[in-house]
C-alpha cells in the first residue's frame, strides 16, 4: 500500500498532488481500535455488506472477519501511512543522479524501483516499518476485541482480571526484550545502510509525466485504493452511524468527554514540548555524555508499549510505600506517564530543527553578552517556531489517540474519547462508540493537515 503510492506520488505528475499526498497521510488520524471496530461491523454478521449481498443477490457472507488475518489487514489500513511518509521523504532525498542515469539506458519505471529506489530508500523504509511494529506492539483495544492473544492483553487480563501480577510483570519483560531486539536490528541496518549515500541535488525533482491512459488507470488504483479503504470507507461508515442516531445521544456528556480529551492532550503536550526542549538545549550548550545518556534514555519511552508503562508506574508507587499511594489513579500520574511515553516525538523533530542552526549563532549572542535565556528568546525560538509547533501538534495527536495507558491509569470516573470509543465498541454499541470515533478522527484530521501545510512552508 504504503512503498509504491509514495513512489508514484514523488515520481509522477499527478493532477491534484497536494491533495492526495494529504489524503494518504489521514488515515493517521484513525485509531487501530477504530479501523478494526468499524470494518467488524461493516463486514460482520447483518453489517452493511451481508445486508447488500442478501437484498441484491439472495445470498450472505459466510465468512468470518474476526480472525487475525482479518485484523492484519485492519491494522495495514490504520498504519501504512507511517511508511508511506518515510518512504516519500526517502525518495526525495534520493536525488535525480542515479535515477537519470537509469532513464538514460532505457530501464523502466517499475525496474527503476525495485533495483535503485527500494535499495537506495531502505533505511527510511524501515524506519516507518519499526514504528508500525511499535505500534502493533502497543495496540490493545483492536487485539482484544478481536480476541487475539498478544502480550498487551495478556498484560490486562492477568494483572487487572486473574490478579496474576507476576505472570503480568513476566509478559512485560518478556515484550521488552523483544522490543531492544527490534531496536538492535534497526540500529545495525542504519549502520549497514550508510556506505550508500545520497547525491546532492542539482536540479529540483522532475516529475514524469504518465503517457498513457491504461497507466494513469493503473496509477490511480494503487493511489487510491489506501485512500479508499483507509479513509473514505471507514469515515463514511462512523458518520453515518452518527446521523442514524444523532438523536440518542447525550451530548453534554460527549462535550465533558471531548473536554477531558483536550485538556489533557493540551497540557501534556505542553510539559513535554518544555522538557524536550529543556533537554535539548541543555545538550546544546553542554554536549556530554550524560546529557547524550539522558536523551537515550528518555527516547526509548515511545518504543515501550503503554500496557508496559502503566504496569510499571502502579509498580513503582506500590513500591515506594504507602505515603505516595495517593499519587495512584491521579491526572498528575496520567499525564507523567505520557511524558515518559510520548517525549522521544517531540526530540525527534526538535533536534533536527536545533542541528540546522549553527552553534556560531548562540556564541555570537553570547559575544554580545546575552544570557542563555535571552540568547534562546532571541536567537534559538524565532528559528525553531515551526519545528515547536509542529513537535507539539505530533506529540498532541499520539495522547488525544493512546488507550491502554489511560485505561490504566485514568482517574476514577474520568474518561476520555478513547477510553469511550473502546468501551462501547467492547459492549457491542458500537452506534455509540461511533460518536467518540468522531470526535477523534476530526480533531486528529485538522492536526495533520495543519501539520502537513507547515511542513511544506
Amino acid at each position: 500500500l504504503a512503498v509504491p503510492a509514495a513512489w508514484i506520488v514523488t515520481h509522477y505528475e499527478l493532477k491534484l498532488k497536494t491533495i492526495i499526498d494529504i489524503l494518504l497521510v489521514l488515515p493517521l488520524s484513525i485509531p487501530c481500535y477504530i479501523m478494526a471496530f468499524t470494518y467488524a461491523d461493516l463486514l460482520g454478521f447483518n453489517g452493511y455488506v451481508d445486508v447488500f449481498f442478501r437484498n441484491i443477490f439472495n445470498t450472505r457472507i459466510t465468512f468470518d472477519v474476526i480472525t487475525i488475518e482479518w485484523l492484519s489487514v485492519f491494522l495495514a489500513l490504520a498504519l501504512y501511512p507511517y511508511v508511506y511518509t518515510t518512504s516519500r521523504i526517502s525518495f526525495s532525498l534520493t536525488g535525480t543522479t542515479y535515477l537519470d542515469l537509469a532513464k538514460s539506458l532505457g530501464m523502466p519505471s517499475l525496474i527503476r524501483l525495485f533495483k535503485l529506489g527500494l535499495p537506495l530508500s531502505l533505511s527510511g523504509i524501515f524506519s516507518g516499518l519499526l514504528l508500525v511494529v511499535m505500534e502493533i506492539l502497543n495496540e490493545y483495544g483492536a487485539v482484544n476485541y478481536f480476541g487475539i492473544e498478544t502480550f498487551s492483553v495478556g498484560i490486562f487480563k492477568y494483572w487487572f482480571s486473574m490478579d496474576n501480577k507476576g505472570l503480568a510483570i513476566l509478559f512485560s519483560l518478556f515484550l521488552l526484550l523483544i522490543i531492544f531486539a527490534i531496536l538492535r536490528i534497526s540500529t545495525h541496518l542504519k549502520n549497514k545502510n550508510r556506505r550508500l549515500t545520497y547525491h546532492i541535488k542539482s536540479s529540483s525533482l522532475i516529475s514524469q509525466h504518465v503517457k498513457s491512459p491504461a497507466q494513469r488507470i493503473f496509477l490511480n488504483v494503487i493511489i487510491f485504493t489506501p485512500i479508499i479503504f483507509g479513509l473514505f470507507v471507514p469515515l463514511i461508515f462512523i458518520i453515518n452511524n452518527v446521523r442514524k442516531h444523532i438523536n440518542e445521544y447525550n451530548w453534554e456528556e460527549w462535550i465533558i468527554i471531548t473536554g477531558n480529551s483536550l485538556n489533557v492532550a493540551l497540557l501534556s503536550s505542553l510539559i513535554i514540548v518544555v522538557v524536550a526542549l529543556f533537554i535539548l538545549l541543555m545538550k546544546r550548550k553542554n554536549e556530554n555524555r550524560w546529557v547524550k545518556m539522558i536523551i537515550n534514555f528518555v527516547s526509548t519511552g515511545y518504543a515501550i508499549p503503554g500496557a508496559v508503562i502503566g504496569l510499571s508506574f502502579m509498580l513503582i508507587i506500590q513500591n515506594l510505600g504507602s505515603g505516595f499511594s495517593i499519587l495512584m489513579g491521579t491526572l498528575s500520574l496520567l499525564i507523567y506517564a505520557y511524558v515518559f511515553r510520548f517525549i522521544a516525538v517531540s526530540i525527534f523533530p526538535l533536534e533536527a530543527n536545533f542541528q540546522r542552526q549553527p552553534k556560531e549563532f548562540d556564541q555570537l549572542g553570547r559575544s554580545l553578552g546575552l544570557t542563555s535565556f535571552e540568547v534562546f528568546k532571541k536567537i534559538n525560538l524565532p528559528l525553531s517556531k515551526l519545528a515547536i509547533l509542529s513537535s507539539f501538534l505530533l506529540v498532541f495527536i499520539d495522547v488525544l489517540k493512546e488507550l491502554p495507558l489511560t485505561l490504566i491509569l485514568r482517574p476514577f470516573n474520568f474518561d476520555t474519547l478513547a477510553t469511550q470509543a473502546y468501551q462501547h465498541a467492547s459492549e457491542e454499541m458500537l452506534s455509540y462508540s461511533s460518536v467518540y470515533s468522531l470526535g477523534i478522527i476530526f480533531f486528529c484530521s485538522v492536526i495533520i493537515v495543519f501539520i502537513k501545510l507547515i511542513l511544506k512552508k
